[in-house]
């Protein structure tokens, strides 16, 4: 998850205090206490229309709440990348279809800047090969038209973006039979400059993930070598580009997978790792000095499967949370541990007390450590999707069912936090047709 993080001012809210700041991807958030309503969970809605499925979804939000999430959906021939905003004070408007090129588009991701304006990128196979393309939304205007910011035969792209607007893109590339990593930067105001290489190293590259600070700097993060067996990183200076790709684990007893990297607004870097033996690992980057000594994090004897892959958030002091899901005996279940600044990691803790198998955790993190994990669970019948608060100081609170249809599964849950405190947590869910976009909302306003 990429977290992006810019201060604005301080204030205390429900015992909590909290520092104002806007992001993209998984981490950010605040809280404003303007109102005495006891913060909760609203009422799950459904934010996609049309009768093709829709399936999984990724969101952003900007300095004034307001949020842009994306997701594909089929149209009966192929699949499409569709969004819709959520105007704070108003509430979601009708989605819309942000890109119309011939053939099928996945994965998107979306990212918003400070102004109200956000970028979505994905990849795509059109009637001739494959690229990464993007869409630019003006605040007041809209979205501005598909771009193509990748060569043929690319897919895997992620994407970060700065307190200026400026964006980061990376993906993985197949260039004359090998897969290499490449990124590409988008200028506020200018524009996309071009994919470069990013490693060079001959061996087949996969996974990329990135992280941007809120001055331009950037860091990518992958796997690669011979059965993918370590965990590489590259550091991006804005103004100079990158500085090399450098080892950030030794360990080669088997392969590395899932690599996630988060920034915060000091530069400093968290990256976490799925091992082939199910152990957990992370490194940290220090801005000015670089990176440390890779830690292992977890090493339960039960597997960490390919749907519960680690994510991690940092707040502005330099801690951070690592979540994943890992089968625990009887189920798969839902884990956190902590890393405390200055101390280390504290050690992995269970998230969810229900029965039924638990996946696809994901994080985010405000500026002062206070935290919300998201992740779907089995009830004996279907999925649901749940979420549990951490308060900084605190710990953990109770997990909170965030939807209550029972017409069918709810998959892939996202989530952000915006700058009164309020998460956004979007998901797939079926109606026993076909899958459609939902978002619920925890209220501080």
């Amino acid at each position: 998850m990429k977290t992006l993080v810019m201060i604005v001012v301080m204030m205390v809210t429900a015992g909590l205090t909290v520092i104002l700041f806007y992001g993209c991807g998984g981490g950010g958030g605040s809280s404003s206490g303007s109102s005495s309503e006891t913060p909760h969970w609203g009422v799950a809605e459904r934010i996609s229309t049309g009768t093709g499925t829709a399936d999984f979804p990724q969101v952003a939000v900007d300095s004034n709440g307001n949020t842009t999430a994306v997701w594909t959906q089929y149209d009966g021939s192929n699949y499409n990348i569709w969004s819709n905003r959520y105007i704070s004070g108003t509430g979601w408007g009708v989605p819309q279809a942000i890109e119309a090129l011939a053939g099928n588009a996945y994965a998107p991701r979306v990212c918003s800047g400070p102004d109200g304006n956000a970028i979505a990128v994905w990849y795509q196979i059109t009637t001739t090969s494959y690229g990464i393309f993007a869409n630019h939304y003006v605040s007041g205007t809209g979205w501005t038209g598909t771009v193509r910011i990748g060569d043929d035969y690319s897919s895997r792209v992620n994407l970060a973006m700065d307190s200026a607007g400026n964006a980061m893109a990376v993906w993985q590339q197949s260039i004359v039979l090998t897969d290499n990593i490449y990124a590409n930067v988008y200028i506020s105001g200018t524009g996309w400059t071009g994919p470069v290489s990013i490693e060079s190293s001959g061996a087949d590259a996969y996974d990329p993930d990135v992280a941007m600070g809120p001055d331009g700097n950037a860091i990518a993060i992958w796997r690669q070598g011979s059965y993918y067996i370590n965990a590489y990183a590259n550091h991006y200076i804005s103004g100079t580009g990158w500085t090399g790709a450098v080892l950030l684990e030794t360990d080669e007893s088997g392969s590395v997978y899932d690599p996630r990297v988060v920034m915060n607004s000091s530069g400093h870097a968290m990256a976490v790792w799925r091992h082939y033996n199910a152990d957990l690992w992370a490194n940290r980057y220090i801005s000015g000095s670089g990176w440390a000594t890779a830690t292992l994090i977890e090493a339960s004897p039960y597997s960490i499967y390919d749907d519960d892959l680690p994510e991690i958030a940092i707040d502005n002091a330099g801690n951070a949370i690592a979540v994943w899901g890992q089968e625990s005996g009887s189920y798969e279940s839902v884990y956190a541990n902590r890393y405390v600044s200055g101390t280390g990691w504290a050690g992995p803790q269970l998230l969810e007390s229900a029965a039924g198998d638990a996946a696809r955790v994901k994080i985010a993190i405000d500026p002062a450590g206070n935290a919300v994990a998201v992740w779907y669970q089995h009830d004996g019948a279907r999925n649901n999707v749940w979420a549990v608060r951490y308060a900084n100081g605190t710990g953990w609170g109770a997990p909170a069912l965030l939807e209550t249809d029972n017409t069918g599964n709810a998959y892939n849950p996202r989530l952000k936090i915006d700058l009164t405190g309020n998460v956004i947590t979007v998901w797939q869910q079926g109606d026993g047709v076909q899958d459609n976009i939902w978002a619920n909302r925890f209220r501080f306003d």
